[in-house]
């Protein structure tokens, strides 16, 4: 008879917590010494309990294998900063083309070709507005997340300094600072596809309203 569905909740019990912790890390850790193995990966594997103890697994280095995500990481976002720019470059043109048609066609067109024309400049203006207002907003609320996100890490940071001054060794506090940067990491990585998307979105409404 198989296994039950796993109800994916937090353990109330604290003694029940600890046990599934503590299988679930052991088995954890071995699925990236296997990954590691099978497929010549370089995997670099950080774990903090609630208690704030830390395990890691490295194929090679978790400060190698750090350094390369952070060249790698820097690499990408120059691509998103040469994509932001691109976009900008676009827009543009864009806008130097339809000042030109404009132009052109001024002294061709009716005066209700030239009322609807303005109609439809007002609805693509409306709608490039609600779209800046909304991504204003989301900004907004990312900030304010990643304000309490660096205020838990900074605590836990604190919390390890004061521990390593009793019992926990160095590499113990340095493994513990990367996985810090490492949620840092993820969070601007996280910040820079929601941009990639709202970028689309807004050359996607531009192109149907055209």
């Amino acid at each position: 008879m198989g296994r039950g569905k796993v109800l994916l909740k937090k353990i109330e019990n604290r003694i029940n917590r600890q046990v599934t912790f503590c299988k679930r890390k052991t088995g954890l850790l071995k699925k990236a010494c296997e990954l590691s193995v099978l497929c010549d990966a370089e995997v670099a594997l950080i774990i903090f309990s609630n208690s704030g103890k830390v395990s890691e697994y490295s194929s090679t280095s978790i400060g190698k294998t750090f350094q390369k995500y952070k060249e790698a990481n820097a690499h990408r976002m120059e691509r998103v900063e040469t994509h932001k720019n691109s976009d900008i470059q676009y827009w543009q043109h864009e806008a130097r083309k339809l000042r030109q048609e404009t132009e052109s066609l001024g002294n061709t067109i009716s005066i209700w070709d030239l009322q609807q024309l303005e109609k439809l400049l007002e609805k693509s203006l409306a709608c490039v507005r609600s779209k800046k207002d909304e991504r204003l907003s989301d900004e907004i609320a990312n900030l304010k997340r990643r304000d309490l996100f660096l205020q838990s890490q900074n605590q836990i940071l604190m919390n390890a300094i004061e521990r390593s001054e009793e019992s926990t060794s160095r590499v113990e506090l340095d493994s513990l600072a990367q996985g810090v940067v490492k949620n840092l990491l993820d969070i601007n990585s996280g910040e820079s596809q929601q941009y990639s998307s709202g970028n689309n979105l807004v050359i996607e409404t531009a192109l149907q309203l055209g």
